[in-house]
């Protein structure tokens, strides 16, 4: 009996020994960053799920939080060397962030897409971690250049057709992508070198990265969360470059036209105008309007319309009528205070409040 109550006494204390070893080793800093990034990439999912065009960047934070929970598993040594899986979502970050983007800027992503995400399935040819790593940092360089394409060309179309295009910009994702291809480059690095640095640099360097990738990953949240919901958009209007002289001015002669009736019946004052709105307003097709700006002006329609309401506050200014800018603004369509002074700044070289003082306006 005294034989069976040391040997249980002995278990305890092992079992004791082994758990205090394991928070030893939960609670050193570049794990308690795993579980941080856990920590608020759940909450980004929470919070993202059910906003519409944000499902995406959802599952994305999910897939971050499930490759923040296996690295925190195998670097405790809870998860031995062969059932690492880490190396997989190297291959799985840039298609997914791919993805997701898409279905932020109004593309439909349907079921044949997710084929970006087959090529992870080479982890299990037992290729070595650092091959993974390295295809891995490729695969993510290659779909941020993907993302970046289909983000500019959102851009492009929504310009072509919305007066409040700018309101939907997605320039500070762009901003994201150059800093996650840093990081990339910056972890590929580390990798690397690995068997040439000392340890605790090494350490150090992945403290920095994942604590960069924490700081990265709450401003996605944050702006995704205040990202306005991607109007539908229509066909692009192809505008031919190669257009002869005669189309040239025909299109001319009709955006004379359309310039009339836009300024004559101050069209372009409407809030959050569209390329549709504006031809049922004056009975063209919207391909012959977009086509009549583009060759004319040299301009998108989105540029075209903020330059008039930029050109009516002017005058407004010029006039003298007493009013605050941000009711000029409103007055002339802007639906966007940034907007409005980001194109007053494009048209005339100065902020609101500098060309109002240079009319001697208080």
């Amino acid at each position: 009996m005294k034989n069976i109550s040391v040997i249980t006494v002995l278990c305890y204390v092992l079992c004791f020994t082994n758990l205090i070893k394991y928070i030893e080793v939960l609670l050193q800093p570049i794990h308690l960053l795993h579980a941080a990034m856990v920590t608020v990439c759940l909450q980004g999912c929470f919070l993202l799920s059910d906003k519409k065009g944000c499902r995406g960047f959802s599952l994305f934070m999910l897939l971050i939080a499930a490759a923040a929970v296996f690295n925190l598993l195998e670097e405790s040594g809870l998860l031995t060397y062969e059932f690492q899986i880490t190396p997989v979502f190297q291959l799985l970050f840039g298609p997914s962030f791919y993805l997701a983007a898409r279905g932020l800027s109004d593309t439909k992503v349907t079921l044949q897409d997710t084929l970006h995400c087959l090529p992870a399935a080479i982890y299990f040819f037992n290729l070595d971690a650092q091959t993974i790593i390295a295809l891995g940092t490729a695969s993510r360089l290659i779909y941020a250049l993907f993302t970046v394409r289909t983000l500019l060309n959102f851009k492009v179309v929504l310009e072509s057709q919305r007066s409040d295009a700018d309101e939907y910009s997605f320039k500070w994702l762009i901003g994201a992508l150059v800093v996650i291809v840093f990081l990339n480059a910056l972890e590929l690095v580390r990798l690397n070198a690995q068997s040439v640095i000392p340890v605790y640099v090494n350490i150090l360097g992945q403290a920095i990265t994942n604590g960069l990738w924490l700081v990265l990953i709450m401003y996605l949240v944050h702006f995704l969360s205040r990202q306005q919901v991607a109007p539908a958009l229509e066909n692009a209007v192809a505008v031919n470059s190669n257009v002869d002289d005669n189309n040239i001015e025909h299109y001319a002669s009709l955006f004379s036209a359309i310039d009339e009736v836009v300024r004559k019946d101050s069209l372009f004052r409407k809030e959050r105008l569209t390329l549709s709105q504006l031809s049922e307003s004056i009975g063209l097709q919207t391909r012959d309007i977009s086509r009549a700006i583009n060759l004319s002006q040299k301009k998108s329609f989105n540029g075209y319309i903020n330059d008039l309401r930029v050109d009516y506050v002017c005058r407004i200014i010029k006039a003298g009528k007493p009013d605050t800018l941000t009711a000029l603004a409103f007055d002339a369509g802007f639906s966007s205070k940034a907007v409005f002074n980001k194109s007053f700044k494009q048209v005339t070289g100065q902020t609101p409040s500098q060309f109002r003082k240079s009319y001697g306006r208080a």
